[in-house]
């Protein structure tokens, strides 16, 4: 042990140092003896090195820069034998940080709320297993460029288990097709989807002629692009068939707004009505899920008068389009559009004189839009116009975020709780550019039990 160190004071006598500082020479006694003796002025710059590195968290037992642990996010658990199980969320893009922050926000409150604390209601430790989710922002209106970047650069990498597709935007136009391709990828990926967008409406599930896809390089029937060459366009006419539908929608979808409007004709005894669409997407199965239901109906009886398919480019096109509706016996119209389109239809009723007390048109959510307090609808909407609606706010928005998050976690437990699937891998491992099948085999399992999840109350039913 080295002796108690000695410097001079001024006076010329010899000072013994303090007990810290004895303290402090003791750290040193590992080294050499000399260093018992260091001049004090460079013994005061390392003891205020070592402050330094401990005020700053890197001298620690896990996070040390000479340990052998790396380091460990504050959401990672610090068991090497945990697996992690990923699910995207898929959520709107904004340039607003707040509500970005908002958005990320909910979903890791509700997983928490969900898998941590005293009062979680699920406990996937015992499974060795921990939730991470993977949020990604996708434009309004995305390019087929974007949506295949956001699943083949960013979630098919992280192997998310599945995906959740959040938003309230209600363009139906270009962005119903927008979210058709995106829906129809993961669907020709196997991935299950929980999904609440308010214009899915506008989703046709059976495209006439073509639809684009994800397909290994040498499938017949197909011919590559040339900007993504591993998105092949493929004619449905040869005997090929869309995949089964694993996305799980929880906002009302067509045939449920085709069913409140067949309510309401049943409510005031209107038998007769008449169909008028666009041909915004989505038309021909709102046509469907109308003919579809009154076959079930037995206890009352209607009858379509006629089908109207407008094109609605101008105004001037959809006076001369309504003409033929002057010649209906109809008195009661079910209009499916968008809402700029409905502003044409109905200024052209007004000036055919298909509107007034004869007269009674019912409306989608596509035509109503987002409902505002004080907000006045339409000049050229009539008195009288029935719209079938449902909230879109952000608040809502924020409800299903929660909502879908539940969802999935429920029918995780429900998967990992049943003893057969002990050995099933949750983790897809696809590549968009493998030139093997693409398709995860277990995703269409899995679904299911999100499925039943859902079926059983666990994130109730749609709402309005």
């Amino acid at each position: 042990m080295c002796p108690p160190s000695r410097h001079w004071s001024p006076g010329g006598g010899a000072v013994y140092r303090s007990s810290f500082q004895q303290v402090l020479a003791k750290t040193s006694e590992a080294g050499s003896k000399t260093d018992c003796y260091m001049a004090w002025p460079l013994k005061s710059l390392l003891i205020l090195v070592l402050l330094l590195l401990v005020s700053f968290g890197l001298i620690d037992g896990r996070n040390s820069i000479w340990g052998k642990k790396s380091s460990v996010t504050p959401n990672e658990p610090e068991d090497d034998e945990m697996d992690v199980i990923r699910f995207g969320a898929i959520l709107p893009h904004t340039s607003l940080i707040t509500v970005s922050r908002s958005y990320n926000k909910k979903i890791t409150d509700s997983l928490d709320m969900l898998t941590k604390g005293r009062n979680a209601k699920f406990n996937f430790a015992k499974y060795k297993r921990y939730l991470k989710p993977l949020i990604v922002p996708l434009p309004l209106d995305p390019s087929p460029t974007v949506v295949l970047n956001a699943l083949c650069n960013q979630m098919l990498p992280a192997n998310v288990t599945a995906i959740l597709y959040l938003t309230n935007a209600e363009v139906y136009g270009s962005n119903a097709a927008s979210a058709q391709y995106l829906l129809q990828l993961t669907g020709y990926l196997g991935i299950p989807v929980i999904a609440w967008n308010a214009d899915n409406i506008g989703l046709e599930k059976f495209p006439k002629s073509w639809v684009m896809c994800l397909c290994p390089e040498g499938d017949e029937g197909g011919s590559l692009s040339d900007n993504h060459p591993e998105v092949r366009v493929l004619d449905v006419s040869k005997s090929w068939r869309l995949p089964q539908s694993q996305v799980l929608q929880l906002a009302p979808s067509v045939e449920h707004q085709s069913s409140a409007m067949l309510s309401i004709l049943r409510r005031y005894s209107w038998h007769k009505f008449a169909i008028v669409t666009s041909q915004i997407g989505g038309h021909d199965d709102f046509v469907r899920a109308i003919r579809d239901q009154i076959l079930t109906i037995v206890d009352f009886k209607f009858t379509i008068m006629d089908i109207y398919t407008l094109k609605v480019r101008d105004p001037d096109e959809a006076r001369a389009e309504m003409l033929e509706l002057t010649t209906s016996e109809a008195r009661v119209f079910l209009l499916y559009c968008n809402r700029q389109e409905a502003m044409y239809i109905m200024r052209a009723a007004n000036e055919l004189d298909l509107t007034g007390k004869n007269y009674i048109w019912i409306v989608t959510q596509s035509v109503v839009g987002p409902a505002f307090d004080n907000t006045p609808p339409p000049p050229d909407f009539p008195p009288g116009l029935l719209g079938i609606h449902f909230n879109t706010t952000m608040n809502r928005l924020m409800e299903e975020i929660e909502r879908s998050v539940k969802i999935f976690v429920h029918g995780l437990e429900l998967f990992l709780d049943d003893p057969q699937n002990h050995n099933i891998s949750l983790a897809p491992s696809l590549n968009c550019t493998a030139n093997n099948d693409i398709k995860w085999s277990k995703g269409e399992h899995f679904f299911k039990y999100l499925r039943n999840g859902f079926k059983r109350g666990k994130g109730g039913g749609c709402r309005n």
